[in-house]
């Protein structure tokens, strides 16, 4: 049984609605304790073994961060499905900053999966790539909205 909302009055005639739509989600927040955890923001991202490091038509893309599956494994709850395993690690060219509205912008990012977390190695980024400082993220289970237009 799910645990009532603390509504305003003001939506309490919406309550049904806005239950109905609550969906589990995850958010990643920064790590509170010292505690080695893979999901992160910036630093050096885990690659599979022999993965080339991803480009732009302009040149290397920067590091932004990833996810660790088995990291994000007990939370969100059942109606959240994740991979059981794997490294997802995202880049983007944050010098031109594309929107990607258009076709022209597919080169200023990309995903990178590695299927096997405890295979994934640590990749040094090449010249040309933005660093960013490390910064662990650590996952906790909530419930979600859609967005007013999604309704």
């Amino acid at each position: 049984m799910r645990a009532r909302l603390d509504l305003p009055p003001s939506l309490e005639a919406l309550r049904d609605r806005i239950e109905a739509s609550l969906a589990p989600a995850i958010v990643l927040s920064p790590a509170e304790d010292d505690g080695i955890t893979r999901t992160r923001f910036g630093g050096a991202p885990l690659l599979a073994p022999g993965a080339s490091w991803p480009r732009s038509d302009r040149g290397p893309l920067s590091f932004i961060g990833q996810i660790d599956f088995r990291e994000l494994r007990g939370f969100g709850g059942d109606g959240l499905v994740l991979p059981r395993d794997g490294i997802l690690a995202f880049f983007y060219d944050v010098e031109e900053q594309p929107w990607g509205y258009d076709p022209q912008h597919a080169s200023g990012w990309a995903l990178a999966y590695a299927p096997d977390s405890a295979s994934a190695v640590d990749v040094e980024a090449p010249h040309g790539a933005i660093p960013f400082n490390e910064e662990p993220l650590a996952p906790t289970s909530t419930m979600s909205l859609p967005w007013p237009g999604d309704l």
